[in-house]
């Protein structure tokens, strides 16, 4: 017997299991039925202002057009309203893809948009012998977690998609090479670019609108339809905002979540660049205030906390309180690590390790790592992971911070940050904290980090003082210029913000609302949706701020 599949098999049952049971309760089944009267409204409510008038009078694909609809919010069928409306894609043949969850609400959406060919993606996906056959054919080559990341895939698939993928469902910061189930994972690589290949084959599309880029399913999906020439937008928001994405190549798969050019960010006119400044440090203070409604900002600064001081800082490790204190900040080890470009380290764990070893190495600061406050979203417990690697080097000056102390109040008792690519880059910066980062922060176009060229050359300026000679005055202004470009809005935006994603079935009570208040703002969004697309930016925020000249501070909340 497989003892890996058994494994599976158990899970699945006893967590399908429970999830009906669950169903069957009154309070559910009311609940189920109230949330389904919610979506068939709002789907109608969507379906309407995709129909409208077409921005230019003509669509801007004549063929077929891909859908995908493996994972189902409300936020993102409103993306995909008014890019159906922008591309005027309502008079064109559109294939839906039904996944693995909850299959029949989206059948229901996607028969309400007039998606009527669909193509179940997961009976594409089982896993087949021939998979598993290719699955032990890899693994007999691997011997270290690199292997596994720098793995040959069908169609040259990126390692990185494949081994962040393997994290997630290992839930570590380290490819388990003593899993049990990973060849099942392995083989679900291989039966995800098999799905892949055999739908874009079939449907052979003109337009490929996705959800995510990243994962097996959604990676394969993106990557064979670069790998072809397909236009591939990915429909994804973030901070309250459409934050949409078209891939061209390879690396756009590893830009999240957008980026500035260089040339964009030389062109701004100088008052252009000061409102930029001002909304940004306006959006940062709200952040540290724990007013925006983005999930990471709740967690990293939710309500709670005593007022904290350095000097308390020092007297409870009995640090010299004349030396800078310099805070850690890492990631959440599985999150996907490749997703803004890693190219020093494997991995959230090397990282972990080597970093705090190389802070272990400075005599010159003392050192306070921080945890992602998302990983207690992810079931973690404090510090799993990044203790670790504090407690393997047993340095007096190396120390975890704790969790009770408020994330705004610990910055402010900081003489320094380094993050991978953590938002702590420009909320540290604009608080003229020095900031350095490990690699392709999604921020390094703008300028006011250092970023070492190499993973030797991190680890060697991390042991030193790196932070003396940083132009504290240059990297504020930076900082909330940056933090003006990804968290502000145009400024005819208004209260056009979109609730969370994370909200998800919440999100339709409020949409009807949403849709009558913000009309004015949901036509402009439209137009300049087509304005984009017909300009082939990879990044729709991007483009959208740029063309602008009046701007607002975004996700705050009430």
């Amino acid at each position: 017997m497989d003892l890996g599949r058994e494994i599976l098999r158990v899970r699945r049952f006893a967590g399908e299991t429970l999830d009906r049971l669950r169903a069957l309760g009154p309070a559910a089944r009311a609940r189920a039925a109230r949330v389904q009267r919610l979506r068939d409204a709002g789907d109608g409510l969507m379906r309407t202002l995709s129909d409208g008038a077409v921005p230019g009078g003509r669509a801007a694909v004549a063929g077929r057009v891909l859908v995908d609809g493996t994972w189902d919010n409300a936020n993102y069928w409103f993306r995909f309203a008014m890019v159906r409306r922008a591309l005027g894609l309502s008079g064109v043949t559109m294939t839906g893809l039904v996944g693995a969850f909850r299959r029949g609400e989206v059948a229901a959406t996607f028969e309400r948009f007039g998606v009527d060919a669909r193509i179940d993606l997961q009976a594409l996906s089982r896993i087949e012998p021939r998979h598993r056959t290719a699955a032990r054919t890899l693994l007999a080559r691997v011997r270290t977690a690199e292997d596994i990341l720098r793995a040959e895939l069908p169609g040259g698939m990126p390692g990185e998609i494949f081994y962040d993928g393997v994290l997630k469902r290992q839930r570590r910061g380290t490819a388990d090479l003593a899993d049990p189930l990973l060849p099942d994972h392995v083989a679900e690589q291989f039966a995800s670019i098999d799905a892949a290949v055999r739908v874009l084959d079939e449907v052979r599309p003109d337009l490929l609108l996705l959800t995510h880029g990243l994962n097996f399913s959604y990676g394969s999906l993106a990557w064979e339809g670069i790998r072809r020439g397909i236009p591939v937008l990915l429909l994804y928001g973030d901070f309250g905002t459409t934050r949409f994405v078209r891939l061209f190549s390879r690396g756009d798969l590893f830009v999240f979540p957008s980026r500035p050019s260089r040339a964009e960010l030389a062109g701004l006119a100088p008052a252009t660049r000061v409102a930029l400044e001002r909304v940004g440090a306006e959006q940062l203070e709200l952040r540290r205030r724990g007013r925006t409604n983005d999930i990471g900002g709740r967690y990293a600064y939710r309500a709670g906390g005593s007022a904290l001081s350095k000097a308390e800082i020092c007297r409870r490790y009995g640090w010299d309180p004349a030396k800078p204190i310099v805070g850690v900040y890492a990631s959440n080890p599985f999150d996907y690590p490749h997703c803004t470009g890693m190219y020093h380290f494997r991995d959230f764990v090397e990282w972990n390790r080597e970093t705090v070893a190389a802070a272990a190495r400075n005599p010159h600061a003392n050192f306070l790592c921080k945890p992602h406050p998302i990983d207690r979203r992810y079931g973690l417990k404090y510090g799993e992971g990044l203790a670790d690697a504090v407690m393997a080097v047993a340095s007096a000056h190396v120390r975890l911070a704790d969790e009770a102390w408020s994330g705004a109040e610990l910055m402010r008792c900081l003489d320094g940050a380094v993050t991978h690519h953590g938002s702590v880059g420009f909320e540290a910066a604009a608080m003229g904290i020095p900031v350095m980062t490990t690699d392709c922060a999604w921020y390094d176009e703008v300028g006011f980090v250092a970023r070492p060229a190499s993973k030797a050359a991190y680890l060697d300026k991390l042991a030193s003082e790196w932070w003396r000679d940083w132009p504290t005055q240059e990297a504020i202004s930076l900082a909330n210029l940056a933090a003006g470009l990804y968290y502000g809005v145009p400024d005819w935006q208004g209260g056009y913000i979109f609730r969370d994603d994370s909200d998800q079935d919440a999100i339709y009570e409020t949409l009807p609302a949403f849709i009558a208040d913000h009309g004015v703002a949901i036509e402009r969004e439209i137009a300049t949706i087509r304005d984009w697309y017909d300009a082939a930016h990879p990044f729709f925020h991007m483009f959208k701020m740029f063309r602008s000249s009046g701007f607002g501070i975004g996700n705050a909340t009430d």
